[in-house]
């Protein structure tokens, strides 16, 4: 991840960090999850923010580096945010944790404008990001 404001984002991760035992993997968070307390399903759900903010953005600079043509980060980050839902699904991440990822790297990320431009024409269009029907 390309990252506009370093201070920014070393204090987000520095401030939801993942709680006690939990796995550092998304991949292996929905197993720990189910064993975890209440108040370490919290915890993890807000370390999760960021952490998946920034497998999402990764994402979506590499489908901005892979493609043949100009592509534009509204292009691509609908797409690269589907693997990303997978896990928050896993945790019961919410509208609202997708905001905050939307909030986060609109502030640190290099490309976070045009994420934040994009969010905003989703939620105008009357869809709803992170929203599993």
């Amino acid at each position: 991840m390309t990252i506009r404001d370093a201070f920014i984002w070393a204090t987000l991760l520095d401030e939801h960090p993942l709680p006690a035992g939990c796995p550092v993997r998304p991949e292996s968070w929905r197993g720990w999850w189910f064993l975890a307390t209440a108040a370490q399903q919290e915890a993890l759900q807000n370390a999760a923010v960021p952490l998946l903010a920034e497998r999402w953005a990764d994402a979506m600079e590499a489908a901005l580096e892979d493609a043949d043509q100009r592509p534009r980060v509204e292009d691509v980050a609908s797409a690269t945010l589907v693997p990303i839902l997978r896990f928050g699904v896993d945790i019961r991440l919410t509208a609202f944790h997708y905001g905050g990822m939307i909030a986060l790297l609109a502030a640190a990320w290099v490309h976070g404008d045009q994420l934040q431009a994009w969010f905003h024409h989703q939620l105008h269009a009357g869809r709803h990001i992170g929203v599993v029907d």
